[in-house]
């Protein structure tokens, strides 16, 4: 089968590599579409020292599975989790996934830009007659709603998202669709795709960060200020929502650096007096998975307008240049994996 490598800066090998034989708790896919994300990019640029597998926003169907697997049969539809916690241990029971040393997974390990992957089945769940290009969504969506999920939204916030990728267009989708206030979207004008989107999404104020002052936008435009700041952007971005957030707000910040090292500085006093609240969500998204396959399945996010370019496994390569430079015209790539499923 083939299946994609990459090393920094940016090169991407194409290698026939066996096809898995499932184990007896593990379940073969057949590969249809996966999704670009910025942590791939981030892998392929910087973080891959050495020659590793990229992949992980996941859609296929399931070919075979192993002896112990009772409730998975060939023929299914379905997404694939980065990540899964037991459920059952400790830090599960105390509500603390992201603490499992049980968890299951394929991510940096097996490639999901591939023909086939083998995970255990824990981390495989059916998704019906959904077609795998929405589908391949799930993952990022299920991130995006576990963002969410750490700033709490009420229905009288104004909520700042800061970065228009999907992860931050899809928040922007789920606050509107949570009744708030108030939202805002900030990022830079060689992002118009995304902006653009931003608009359609119901955002009411776009705002060019490097053609506007965000602050004199928020005193001027939203005096009531801002409750709530989910940041996709880089760590200054939270030392900026410090300034700008409300007492008593919240700001939660998802997102990869260069070094993974990068301080995070913010203005100790303002955070202190205004009483603030930092909620960094770093997963697992898979509490998310089933929300998120709902809110796909329910038409609640245009799929249609979320992904703008389609490239086939031979044309990896260009799938993630074209992610990480064409940001004027593209919101989502996705890599057609099997072209007979889709």
């Amino acid at each position: 089968m083939k299946a994609t490598y990459v090393k920094a800066p940016d090169l991407v090998e194409l290698r026939d590599v066996p096809v898995p034989e499932p184990a007896p708790n593990g379940v073969l896919v057949k590969l249809a579409v996966c999704g670009v994300c910025g942590t791939d990019l981030h892998i392929a640029h910087h973080l891959a020292t050495d020659w590793q597998p990229l992949g992980h926003e996941l859609s296929g169907v399931v070919v075979a599975t192993g002896a112990d697997v009772a409730h998975m049969r060939a023929g299914e539809r379905v997404v694939v989790e980065c990540s899964t916690p037991c459920g059952q241990c400790r830090a599960c029971r105390r509500g603390h996934p992201i603490r499992c040393r049980d968890a299951v997974g394929f991510y940096g390990r097996s490639p999901g830009y591939a023909e086939f992957l083998h995970v255990h089945a824990r981390s495989v769940v059916p998704i019906g007659d959904m077609d795998f290009v929405t589908a391949a969504l799930v993952e990022p969506l299920s991130v995006a709603l576990g963002t969410i999920s750490k700033i709490e939204p009420k229905l009288d916030d104004t909520v700042l998202i800061v970065g228009p990728g999907p992860i931050g267009l899809m928040a922007l989708a789920a606050c509107r669709r949570a009744g708030v206030r108030h939202t805002i979207l900030a990022g830079r004008s060689h992002s118009l795709a995304r902006l653009r989107l931003g608009e359609e999404l119901g955002a009411d104020r776009i705002v060019r960060v490097d053609q506007e002052d965000l602050a004199a936008v928020i005193k001027n435009e939203f005096p009531d200020g801002v409750d709530k700041v989910i940041s996709t952007a880089h760590p200054d971005s939270v030392a900026a929502a410090v300034e700008l957030i409300n007492a008593d707000g919240i700001i939660t910040y998802i997102g990869l650096t260069n070094d993974e090292r990068t301080p995070l500085t913010v203005d100790a006093h303002t955070f202190h007096f205004k009483q603030l609240q930092l909620r960094p969500f770093s997963g697992p998204s898979s509490p998310f998975t089933y929300p998120a396959i709902d809110y796909l399945r329910r038409g609640m996010l245009p799929v249609e307008r979320f992904v703008t370019e389609i490239f086939p496994l031979q044309r990896v390569d260009q799938a993630l240049r074209t992610a990480a430079t064409d940001k004027g015209r593209s919101v989502k790539v996705v890599v057609l994996l099997d072209g007979m499923l889709a």
